[in-house]
């Protein structure tokens, strides 16, 4: 994996109040928003409240933030 992704993967679990290992095993299991309901730390209680509505997800994943990580994630798998 790239240099970048481990960094975003580091920043986002310590925003999230979680190790890197949770959040990648939750995301290979298809169980982020579990992991994320579940927690209770503010910024993962708000990522999930977001990832539940479909207009905010669409918002979300329109935002030049997201395109760079999704950029990133794609990279890191080729």
């Amino acid at each position: 994996m790239s240099e970048e992704y481990n960094q975003l993967m580091g920043t986002l679990a310590r925003q999230l109040g979680m190790s890197r290992q949770e959040i990648q095993a939750a995301a290979d299991n298809g169980t982020l928003n579990d992991l994320l309901q579940g927690s209770q730390n503010p910024n993962a209680q708000q990522v999930s409240r977001i990832l539940s509505d479909p207009q905010q997800t669409k918002k979300l994943l329109q935002s030049p933030e997201a395109q760079k990580l999704m950029r990133i994630l794609r990279g890191s798998q080729e």
